[in-house]
Formats: C-alpha cells, structure tokens, sequence
C-alpha cells in the first residue's frame, strides 16, 4: 500500500466513523455492567440518525512500523449529510480530499497534482475494508466485525473491531467518551501500519454552504484521472 493511499485511507475511514457518532442531543448513558455490543450499535444508530453536518480538527499520527518512522499530520474536516465531505492536511504538507461520493479528488500543491477516480472505483480498490469503510451499514458491521467493547481506567467507552473472515486483516478501536459517545479517538491497524486519529474542536448540525464542497483543479495543476470521464 502506497503512503498516499495509506493516508488518504485512514482519513476516509475516519469520516466514516466519526460521522456515525455525533449530535448535539446527549444519549442516555449505557451503564457500565450493560455495556454490549449490541447497544454499542444501538447507540451508533441514534447519533447517526441525528447528524445533519460536522466541522472539526483532527490530529493524526501514521505509525510505518516496517519502515521505521513515523508521520504526523493536522487538518481540518467538513461534511455535510449525506454525502459532501472536504478534508484539508495543514501540516506537513498541504493536501485536499473533496468528494461528493460520486467524484474523489485529491490535491497535493507541492506535487502540483490532482487525482481524479470514481469514488465507487476507489472503494472498490479498498473492498477488503469493506465491514469498516461501509460504517452507516450496522448490520452488515456487526455481521462482519467480532465487537468487544469494554471500559478504560478513565471510564471512556473502548469499541474494539476486528473482521470474522481474517482477524489479521486489519484491528480497529474506537475510544468514544462515556457520557454522549462521541469519538475522542480512533486507532486502526493494518499490516505494519498504525493510524491514530483524534478530533478536536468539533461543530456539529452548523451551517455549511454546499459551495464549500466545489473543486476546480488549479491551471497549473497535472490532472492525473482513474477512469473514463469522457
């Protein structure tokens, strides 16, 4: 897996995740001698129902464990339901992902480069990821995922996934907080490759003009496509 593809994969990933998990109404709390999978799911269910738009920060650490070294990066989110999503790399390197789930572009200005596939051709691509990448689909999430949730010593909710078919194939665990279930941390292991994600300074069900997700590729940008858009 390429470092492009990795990053922008953890990315993606997380908006899928993150946007299941938020609202402004509080959920009730799930005692913890309750805590199940099922209401787990239950939970993802009600926020998701309930989200209209999410803005927020994130950090995210990529951890190379075959190569040795590490990646940090800060940006910023956008979506807007149901499926307008914009994604910006502040630091190291400026980088934007839009997508309106039809059309995926990714642009790198150090590069002076835009990708443009499908978003369906790329899902495809990553359809080993699929029982996590597909997370609005609870049912087919539960059906494909072994779900342990437990609680930590600082009594946040821990949500561990990992696939029926091959639980070597990826590890996922969500940290979500104890009273509302909103995210706070998202760690996802593949391979030789750890990706930590934390959101910070959310908005939730905010205004967000669709013209926030337009993208035009600059003049001086090679457009590089992935499918016939003739």
């Amino acid at each position: 897996m390429t470092l492009l593809k990795t990053l922008t994969l953890g990315l993606l990933l997380l908006i899928s995740l993150q946007i299941t998990l938020s609202a402004e109404t509080t959920v009730k709390p799930i005692a913890p001698k309750d805590l199940n999978a099922q209401d787990i799911i239950e939970k993802l269910k009600e926020w998701d129902s309930k989200l209209t738009s999410l803005k927020t920060d994130f950090f995210q650490e990529v951890n190379f464990k075959d190569a040795g070294f590490k990646k940090t990066i800060n940006g910023e989110m956008q979506y807007l339901k149901p499926n307008y999503l914009k994604i910006k790399h502040l630091t190291p390197e400026k980088q934007t992902i839009v997508t309106d789930k039809k059309i995926l572009w990714i642009y790198k200005p150090s590069d002076q480069q835009v990708i443009k596939t499908y978003w369906d051709k790329w899902f495809k691509q990553n359809n080993q990821l699929s029982g996590i990448l597909d997370f609005g689909n609870y049912a087919k999430l539960a059906k494909n995922n072994n779900v342990k949730v437990m609680k930590n010593k600082s009594l946040e909710v821990i949500v561990d996934f990992t696939p029926k078919k091959n639980p070597d194939l990826y590890n996922l665990t969500l940290k979500l907080s104890s009273t509302d279930y909103f995210p706070l941390a998202a760690i996802l292991s593949m391979e030789q490759t750890i990706i930590t994600t934390e959101l910070r300074n959310t908005e939730k069900n905010i205004y967000i003009s669709t013209d926030t997700f337009k993208f035009s590729p600059p003049k001086d940008a090679e457009v590089i496509e992935f499918g016939d858009f003739k």
